[in-house]
């Protein structure tokens, strides 16, 4: 049994929680703030939720012969569904950002290492979703631990536009692909 292709719910899961937080974050949705604050953390919730799911229908649909980039895939939606997931509860149960703060900037690095590998794989579109995402996670970092006023304002509009990144790379690229490879027979 052979399992579809799950990395476009992922990306676009992934969009739509970068999008509802980057607004929330640029201080654009925030009115009531209970209420958006609660709104927001279970979006980023359910988004590390699917993409757990896309992360283990990946490892359960790789071949030996795909297995590197099945790791590749799986890592990284393993780790944001992580990132989500955390970020999501801290901010529905009321905690501290401050001690999150270090595991945004664990994330920045991470986000560097796979900026740079999907650039070598010539994947070029998340490349540039690794940029922002970097540069949002980084923003995050100095904002939240209180370095930078504006770092958090300047995060959610990296988050917004990575929000966009997300729906370009869901939508287009990969639904296009595997359009024309269901097309074309492959």
């Amino acid at each position: 049994m052979e399992i579809a292709n799950a990395a476009p719910l992922g990306v676009l899961a992934f969009g739509v929680s970068c999008l509802v937080s980057g607004l929330f974050f640029m201080g654009v949705d925030t009115d009531p703030p209970e209420s958006t604050t609660k709104t927001v953390a279970l979006t980023q919730i359910m988004c590390g939720v699917t993409l757990f799911i896309v992360t283990i229908l990946f490892l359960l649909g790789s071949k030996p012969v795909n297995a590197t980039f099945a790791m590749w895939a799986a890592c990284i939606f393993g780790f944001f569904a992580y990132v989500w997931i955390l970020l999501g509860w801290t901010l529905l149960r009321g905690g501290d950002l401050k001690p999150l703060s270090s595991f945004l900037i664990y994330t920045c690095v991470v986000c560097i290492v796979y900026m740079i590998h999907s650039f070598q794989l010539k994947a070029t579109s998340f490349g540039i979703l690794f940029i922002f995402a970097t540069i949002g996670t980084f923003l995050a970092w100095i904002g939240i631990r209180g370095w930078w006023g504006q770092g958090v304002k300047l995060a959610g509009v990296a988050f917004f536009i990575l929000g966009f990144i997300g729906l370009y790379i869901g939508l287009w690229e990969m639904l296009t692909i595997q359009s024309v490879k269901v097309l074309l027979g492959g």
